[in-house]
């Protein structure tokens, strides 16, 4: 299932600012966070309540994620799941 248009919306005082691409069961958007005057991207999966591979699959990229460390990537900022989506 495809995440949805979330262009407009405000999740945890990110107001998402632009659809950059989707793929899969996922869409990357550009956010900007006002509190801190920094600009973030978003990786948006819509997860599915009744599809429990998915949602493990999502719980386990974040646990991989999170031990990314190097100089050209990005640390994770924050992750969850909100109103079924991850």
């Amino acid at each position: 299932m495809q995440a949805e248009n979330l262009v407009g919306k405000e999740i945890d005082n990110i107001i998402i600012q632009e659809r950059l691409r989707g793929r899969g069961l996922s869409v990357l958007y550009r956010g900007f966070v006002p509190q801190k005057n920094e600009n973030v991207m978003l990786r948006v999966m819509r997860l599915n309540p009744d599809d429990s591979a998915i949602n493990e699959k999502f719980r386990y990229e974040i646990e991989r994620l999170r031990m990314l460390k190097h100089p050209n990537i990005l640390p994770l900022g924050t992750s969850g799941i909100r109103d079924g989506y991850g």
